[in-house]
């Protein structure tokens, strides 16, 4: 954390340029739990996030300063990340074989990149529906019966999302960014994830009967609305007007058995009604009892990641092998003023 995420806290202004008054009124604050009361406001919200720049500020200097094998591992990282050339036949066989338990991909290793060049480039050879999740996804099949996953662009890249935490459809950018978010931070717990643009009137083709009959043409642009619990025909994705293509995020689907359960942190989806969980003092006690130490543990750290993507929908949470992978990130990165709400 020290390399990545306090890259921008080095040491450049003094103690003195910071009211340590204020900071401990606002760590009072906190710790009293007055920002975090039943009508949490936007300038509670505020007071929450002053206080941790306060504090990020005056940090003890071994915390500031930038550590010196960082300019080695972000090299290393870029270097594994880079798209290289691949060899269609071995490189699904590859890729398959990196799995153990919930670690998907190894920390360092160059044929990485040359799975994401796939994942972009790789021939489409079918196209389905997937009845995985709420939203629309389409499973691609690629060389050697590969089978995976796309999630079409909603939004344009940098377009603001209001509302609550989990507003709006997926979207795609975050399951990119969270990948690499997730190696950064060695949670080796995500899908591999690209960004790829497809034809949908080229791989209409591909298509089975069934998604077929969700790809009307609209404006002279082939769309698509599939079939899923949220999927309308008046809520469309279609191929962009100016270079014929639908953007997204390609998914490497991760071998293996995977099991769906509950979250026990699940959210009410309802303003007014509180879970169990943010009534009951001792419902950790209870959880501890109930969960396996790994999945406890697991879980922790989802809850980490959840809050540095601002992912409020974790309301399932899938295990390998009896431990959690970090999957369907696209959640994340909602409108600044909606920042820490909900956590």
């Amino acid at each position: 954390l020290n390399i990545y995420l306090f890259n921008d806290l080095q040491s450049t202004v003094s103690k003195s340029d910071f009211s340590l008054a204020e900071h401990h009124a606002l760590s009072k604050q906190v710790t009293k739990g007055n920002s975090f009361s039943k009508n949490t406001t936007s300038n509670s919200l505020l007071s929450v996030h002053k206080a941790i720049v306060v504090k990020s500020k005056i940090l003890k200097p071994v915390f500031r300063n930038k550590n010196p094998k960082y300019i080695a591992i972000k090299q290393k990282l870029l270097s594994c990340f880079f798209p290289k050339t691949y060899n269609s036949s071995s490189v699904w066989k590859i890729a398959n074989s990196w799995p153990n338990a919930n670690i998907v991909f190894p920390s360092t290793d160059k044929l990485i990149g040359a799975v994401i060049n796939a994942l972009t480039t790789d021939s489409i050879y079918s196209m389905k529906n997937s009845r995985r999740g709420t939203q629309l996804k389409l499973v691609l099949e690629l060389t050697n019966s590969q089978l995976v996953l796309f999630k079409p662009s909603w939004y344009s890249r940098d377009e603001i999302m209001n509302g609550s935490v989990y507003s709006g459809k997926d979207r795609h950018n975050s399951e990119i960014v969270s990948f690499h978010l997730a190696a950064i931070l060695n949670l080796r717990y995500t899908p591999i994830v690209a960004g790829r643009r497809i034809s949908l009137r080229d791989s209409l083709k591909y298509a089975d009967a069934e998604l077929q009959q969700t790809m009307p043409v609209v404006n002279n642009l082939q769309c698509v609305y599939g079939v899923c619990h949220f999927c309308k025909s008046d809520e469309i994705v279609c191929d962009d007007q100016q270079n014929g293509t639908l953007e997204g995020a390609v998914l490497f689907t991760i071998p293996g058995k995977i099991i769906k359960y509950r979250s026990p942190w699940q959210r009410t989806y309802k303003e007014q009604l509180k879970a169990e969980w943010e009534k009951n003092d001792n419902y950790c006690a209870l959880i501890s009892k109930k969960l396996n130490f790994d999945v406890l543990l697991d879980l922790i750290d989802a809850a980490i990641f959840d809050f540095l993507i601002q992912n409020g929908d974790r309301h399932h949470y899938e295990t390998r092998e009896n431990r959690v992978l970090l999957l369907d990130n696209g959640k994340g990165f909602v409108s600044d003023a909606q920042l820490g709400r909900g956590y």
